[in-house]
């Protein structure tokens, strides 16, 4: 699948990331359960601030990832999948974080709300709206929080932007320049994995929705 995208610093906070890449990456290891949590102290505790810190950096970041969602929702950008009309109701709830001082209780409200639970997974290039019961990265266990290096295309909680299709075509126009400087059949699996990034570019541009389309 694509790799990873360059990150941006959110004017917001301060905060590396990028439209595809909204959390940095110890917090989303931290969200996502793909790294160890903070060591504790020699008294078994972990320190406050470190605690703090943590839970603000991921509710920050979630609320700059839905704040940046309805953006580009406002200015007409497309979305599909099955959880498009998640992601949209979840942007929807950015206005209300504005000027919002995020307190440790905040933060914490934050991320116990499953409604809010919009990631950018910048390895697969797509979107999704984490729901356990749906989530194919866990189909036999109940995790409160979604494993970015084991996502499935099928899975129900995805969804794709316009920017992702326009990411999609460019990484297949990069695998057919590789396809050809190699020999077969590593050259025929690129060329495949490209027409499979075109095909999933060209379904979203079949289904996209718009907030003004999505509203009653």
């Amino acid at each position: 699948m694509p790799g990873s995208l360059a990150p941006r610093e959110s004017p917001r906070t301060g905060i590396a990331h990028g439209r595809n890449n909204p959390l940095p990456p110890v917090v989303l290891g931290l969200r996502s359960g793909c790294c160890p949590d903070p060591e504790p102290d020699e008294d078994g505790d972990l320190p406050q601030h470190m605690i703090y810190g943590h839970v603000y950096k991921t509710a920050r970041a979630t609320i700059d990832t839905i704040t940046d969602l309805q953006e580009d929702l406002d200015d007409g950008i497309g979305i599909s999948g099955p959880a498009a009309r998640r992601a949209i109701n979840a942007a929807a709830t950015a206005p209300q974080f504005q000027g919002t001082a995020i307190t440790t209780r905040t933060a914490r409200k934050i991320l116990a709300n499953a409604d809010l639970a919009v990631y950018d997974n910048p390895n697969t290039l797509l979107m999704y709206v984490y729901n356990g019961d749906r989530a194919l990265c866990h189909r036999d266990t109940d995790t409160p929080s979604p494993s970015l290096d084991r996502c499935v295309s099928s899975c129900a909680n995805i969804a794709w932007t316009d920017h992702h299709a326009e990411q999609l075509r460019q990484h297949a126009d990069a695998l057919d320049k590789r396809a050809g400087r190699r020999p077969d059949p590593i050259g025929d699996r690129l060329c495949h994995n490209a027409d499979r990034l075109r095909t999933l570019a060209d379904e979203h541009d079949r289904t996209r929705i718009t907030l003004q389309e999505n509203t009653p």
